[in-house]
């Protein structure tokens, strides 16, 4: 009995370093697990990424920028592609990010949204929402995005807005927009110019465009023609038929126009505006057909050497426009709704909607990279 009891003891103690040190070693993996989740904090109470957390939360596991708490619906960028603006239906809200950083900038309660656009510095969003499908009546906002305020309503009727066309005159100074038919807003006293008489023959507005230097309007309509108008009075200088344009867009000097048409993309270089001029001796050049689908965005570089292109069915291409030639053609995944930029930098931008995740995904469409993918960027849902 003493020799069993004896060895017993000895095994016992043989045995008991072996296992405080597997309990040390379980111990010291804990501490490592533990370190590597306990996420750095702020005295502000901030995570990670320098966004404030709610009262009493230790860490947040993703992020909270370029996400609402539904799907979005509605997304633009500003002319240099350094804001983003997306609305969302069921928040009833829209959001105004860095698109730099996907910080948020301000964020605005707006319900019913159907159109949106920057002013050309950035500094102020026009919005469309349709108030009333039965009675076809509209709310214009401009909101100031510095000060954080709307600085202008009016009320207005117009049909499926939606499809129409709203923009920021080149000055900042006033708003175009319509479908039924073409207006001009003054933003300093809220007074709405270009009776609808002066355009009763003109189908509905599908797309319209304003060059850089505020010297050519130009619009494209249902009815198949592209009009050149004088952009104070919005009389027609010349109209060009034929064309079922659906989105339109000027390089920075206004001498070239690129209008997405069914199944195609086309290049017009167009004359100075000089006056009434009887007719337009515009060089067309076809970029692209039967290779475009549904285009739901459509973007040129300022100085007119790239286009940018997004289908309905997520399909982004970037075009040489004096080559005629197709440099990317590039898959985006999730699109049901987009919008396309030139940064500052000429990168070829797009954002999409994700709707798994409700956020928005930020492409370089040239390489395809995602710029906010990332452990903490798509993981999982906000806090």
């Amino acid at each position: 009995m003493a020799r069993m009891i004896l060895i017993l003891t000895l095994l016992l103690v043989g045995w008991l370093p072996a296992i405080v040190g597997a309990g040390g070693q379980e111990q010291e993996k804990a501490k490592v697990r533990s370190s590597a989740l306990a996420l750095p904090r702020s005295s502000a109470n901030n995570d990670i990424h320098g966004d404030p957390m709610p009262a009493g939360a230790r860490a947040r596991i993703g992020s909270i920028r370029l996400r609402h708490s539904d799907p979005v619906d509605q997304v633009v960028f500003s002319q240099d592609g350094k804001w983003l603006a997306s609305h969302c239906r069921w928040e009833k809200s829209v959001k105004v990010w860095a698109t730099a950083a996907g910080k948020l900038r301000h964020h605005m309660r707006a319900a019913d949204v159907v159109k949106m656009t920057f002013a050309p510095d950035g500094n102020s969003l026009a919005i469309i929402r349709a108030t009333s499908a039965f009675t076809g009546e509209i709310l214009v906002e401009c909101w100031d995005l510095a000060a954080g305020k709307r600085i202008m309503r009016i009320r207005a009727e117009d049909r499926h807005a939606e499809d129409g066309a709203l923009a920021f005159s080149a000055d900042g100074k006033h708003l175009y927009f319509g479908r039924a038919f073409l207006r001009r807003l003054d933003l300093a006293n809220g007074k709405v110019l270009f009776p609808k008489e002066a355009d009763a023959e003109i189908e509905g507005i599908a797309a319209l465009a304003l060059a850089a230097d505020g010297a050519t309007l130009v619009t494209a309509h249902q009815d198949g023609s592209v009009c050149f108008r004088h952009p104070h009075t919005g009389k027609e200088r010349c109209r060009v038929e034929g064309v079922c344009a659906s989105h339109l867009a000027f390089s920075g000097d206004g001498k070239t126009l690129v209008l997405a048409i069914p199944d195609q993309l086309e290049s017009w270089q167009v004359p100075p505006a000089s006056g009434q001029v009887p007719d337009f001796a515009i060089g067309k050049q076809r970029l692209a057909k039967k290779e475009t689908g549904s285009i739901i965005g459509l973007a040129l570089a300022p100085d007119a050497k790239h286009v940018l292109a997004l289908s309905a069915d997520g399909l982004a291409c970037l075009w040489d426009v004096p080559a005629s030639k197709q440099l990317v053609r590039r898959q985006l995944s999730g699109v049901h709704t987009g919008a396309l930029a030139f940064d500052a930098a000429k990168r070829a931008l797009a954002v999409t909607a994700d709707d798994a995740s409700h956020g928005l995904r930020l492409w370089n469409v040239a390489k395809g990279e995602d710029l906010f993918a990332g452990p903490f960027r798509r993981m999982a849902e906000p806090w």
